[in-house]
């Protein structure tokens, strides 16, 4: 899953869909007689920082109770999700040398990310929790968590040069809006889903969409990895109305479907619950 500025880039544009789903859609099983992979570090960091970004972007919505009963309940969802691959069982199958790599890379990102999330529980704080004890209930969560613990800002870590700084904001500006068109073109098609053979076509199209924009999304990791959140926020933010946008007609194309028994296709069915979970 990516880098700290841009894990969003290619997960927010269908983020909240994922919290929507009945429940979560755990990944593949490993074939029989095979053991499944056990989380690495950089598993965990990838987990974290997304969700963090996430969350973010939740809360810093909050302005009165009815927003803050809407977004705690959101944010439980992401919650969970952060809490899958714990630290201490990702360390475990991590060498020391691969976990200061890691840590070199992520970390600034990780307290930047943090520093941006205590502002907003502050902010939250300050109003009284708006009145909802859903959202009480959620801080007090987030306090049991070290990953949320308010730490010194230190950005020393994050790119400072003019030049690319400039570069990387058009790399993932020009991602995220291909990758936006591409969930339209994405919902347009099943759209025309009307049998089992159309259904596992359109499944071919979303399983080969979300493995090429994961690689892009790595490939940019390794480019831009130290990028300050807040360019990604400012990317993502000027683009949310086609953002909810996108999100609404695929929810309700996935609802169409559903009520087809998507025509029949396992294949779609397990496509677009994988598309809702692991974007």
């Amino acid at each position: 899953m990516h880098t700290p500025a841009i894990f969003l880039l290619a997960a927010m544009a269908t983020a909240a869909h994922a919290a929507e789903q009945p429940s979560p859609v755990s990944p593949p099983a490993a074939p029989a007689g095979q053991q499944q992979p056990q989380p690495t570090y950089l598993d965990y960091y990838h987990n974290l920082l997304s969700g963090l970004m996430v969350l973010n972007g939740i809360l810093a919505n909050v302005k009165d109770k009815e927003s803050a009963d809407q977004s705690a309940e959101l944010a439980f969802a992401i919650y969970e999700n952060i809490n899958e691959i714990p630290r201490s069982a990702a360390l475990k199958h991590t060498s020391e040398e691969e976990q200061r790599r890691v840590d070199a890379l992520y970390s600034a990102a990780k307290q930047a990310f943090t520093q941006n999330l205590q502002q907003h529980i502050r902010n939250i704080v300050l109003h009284k929790n708006y009145s909802s004890d859903h959202m009480g209930e959620l801080i007090d969560k987030l306090a049991e968590n070290d990953w949320a613990a308010d730490h010194p800002s230190d950005s020393s870590g994050l790119q400072t040069n003019p030049a690319k700084l400039q570069s990387a904001e058009q790399e993932m500006s020009s991602f995220l809006d291909q990758t936006l068109e591409q969930i339209e073109n994405i919902n347009t098609l099943l759209q025309t889903v009307h049998n089992t053979v159309s259904a596992d076509l359109a499944a071919e199209k979303l399983a080969a969409f979300m493995q090429q924009t994961e690689a892009r999304r790595d490939q940019l990791s390794e480019q831009h990895a130290q990028t300050p959140p807040n360019m990604v926020e400012r990317i993502i933010q000027s683009r949310m109305q086609r953002i909810e946008s996108g999100k609404a007609a695929t929810k309700a194309v996935q609802k169409k479907l559903e009520q087809q028994n998507y025509y029949g296709s396992q294949t779609l069915k397990k496509a677009l619950l994988k598309f809702a979970y692991r974007f």
